[in-house]
């Protein structure tokens, strides 16, 4: 079981760990912290999410992805997929300029 553990500070709810898709992508069950990024994706997969700062949810989580893990059902998105995503952005905001 991998663990993720942002704190619910400015960074933890701004950043987002890339390792998060590689975990999903590995098929490695999972325990994240609820916070920002991390919560918004890992939302359908309540096994996967714990309490921010709290060791006895994140403890029970543990627990139930290490007795019947469940790995994030999910395909993350591709590096390709994240350029188009970036390049329709840019034409929205620059166009031709």
């Amino acid at each position: 079981v991998a663990v993720i553990c942002p704190r619910d500070g400015a960074f933890g709810r701004y950043a987002f760990p890339q390792k998060l898709y590689e975990i999903i992508g590995s098929g490695v069950p999972l325990v994240a912290a609820r916070v920002g990024a991390v919560a918004a994706t890992l939302a359908a997969f309540p096994q996967a999410l714990s309490a921010s700062d709290d060791a006895a949810s994140a403890l029970r989580a543990l627990r139930g992805q290490l007795q019947q893990p469940r790995p994030i059902a999910l395909t993350p998105p591709t590096w390709t997929a994240h350029g188009a995503r970036l390049a329709r952005l840019l034409d929205r905001v620059v166009g031709d300029h």
